[in-house]
């Protein structure tokens, strides 16, 4: 039996249902090591009730739990660790490994974007890591098509280099949202400025067709400024703020919408999108969001290039004059990712990954392309 020993700085509700049917339904022994217990501020974003099923769990372990693992050098025990140049525990752990010949590979997201000299800088550096490292690592797990050709262009080999994303749990068995004649727009996430609400609030302001109202879920310290520009733009009658709420309540949020926008000026990912597939939601999201690789336009939703106002207010409008999204529409979306990236999907292309690099098998084609 192969044990998977995953780093990870905090426990996260976008891996475990991975690590879950990783466990559970591909029978793997997996034990999670946690540099820290959950933060407060993941907390007030609703995280809760992870379900790891029979992995073991390890929070903030004492250097004696650490070393025994780290010692784990047989041929079936694997170490995936989340980062390259992250956390205390997950450098000193990629170290060791990478140092010991022990099986390891990483999930890493692309960096967020920066001003050009910055940009410059970060390349050069992530260029020397992957000289250090590209012939040391086993694979890297990239969040989409944003991460693969990242760490591609930073030196790692292609082809070690597999596209990935997070995975999140089924959230409704059955579809119940009654159709009606307002659109039911929705946005998941904080409140900051580089989730791009306010490019949102602007694009929306051109919208004249229609009805629609959009309802934004989350919290952060641009909550003020984006209420006091709806008063501005003349729509704050149509939109409504929340607050952070539990996972489970925002799963109902998901259920009720017609579509989710994520107009973030970047985005490492966005499980977010995940979440709102898994439910039969389309998605409208920028193309600075790891996630956006999930989205066939027409189909499960639109990318519209960041920061662009004009072409983000474009697809709302076509999708609001489209109207409430219908139950064959939703029902074709959820089947959709209930192939592709669901927890059992996800985990079977998770394990034909260690069949190519450790054992015969074939490369695995790209999950969701």
């Amino acid at each position: 039996m192969k044990h998977l020993i995953f780093w990870q700085n905090a426990p996260s509700i976008h891996q475990a249902p991975l690590i879950r049917s990783l466990a559970d339904r591909l029978g793997y022994k997996i034990t999670l090591v946690c540099e820290n217990s959950l933060s407060k501020n993941r907390k007030d974003m609703g995280w809760e009730n992870m379900d790891y099923g029979k992995a073991v769990v390890y929070i903030n372990p004492n250097e004696d739990k650490i070393q025994s693992l780290l010692k784990s050098r047989d041929k079936n025990t694997i170490h995936i660790i989340s980062g390259i140049r992250g956390y205390k525990l997950m450098r000193y752990a990629l170290d060791e490994c990478t140092q010991n010949n022990n099986n390891v590979g990483v999930i890493v997201e692309a960096p967020r974007k920066t001003l050009w000299p910055i940009d410059l800088v970060k390349r050069v550096v992530y260029g020397m890591y992957a000289f250090k490292l590209k012939d040391r690592i086993d694979f890297i797990l990239a969040m989409g098509r944003k991460g693969v050709d990242w760490y591609s262009k930073c030196g790692y080999y292609n082809q070690k280099i597999f596209l990935f994303g997070y995975v999140v749990d089924v959230l409704n068995e059955k579809q119940n949202k009654t159709v009606n004649n307002t659109f039911q727009l929705l946005y998941v996430g904080s409140l900051i400025k580089l989730k791009g609400v306010d490019l949102l609030l602007k694009a929306l302001a051109e919208i004249d067709c229609k009805e629609w109202t959009l309802t934004i879920v989350g919290s952060g310290c641009e909550k003020d400024s984006l209420t006091n520009l709806s008063q501005d733009l003349g729509i704050i009658d149509k939109i409504v703020f929340v607050g952070s709420k539990t996972n489970t309540i925002t799963k109902e949020y998901i259920n009720n919408a017609d579509l989710l926008v994520l107009p973030s000026r970047d985005d490492g990912w966005g499980a977010v999108v995940s979440e709102a597939l898994m439910n039969g939601t389309p998605v409208v999201c920028s193309n600075n969001s790891g996630a956006s690789s999930l989205i066939k336009s027409g189909e499960r939703g639109d990318i519209f290039k960041s920061d662009s106002v004009t072409e983000l207010s474009h697809y709302l409008k076509k999708w609001v004059n489209s109207g409430s999204i219908s139950h064959e529409k939703r029902k074709a979306i959820q089947e959709w990712a209930q192939n592709h990236i669901s927890p059992l999907a996800m985990s079977e292309y998770f394990n034909d990954i260690m069949e190519y690099v450790y054992g015969s098998g074939e490369r695995p084609d790209d999950p969701w392309v």
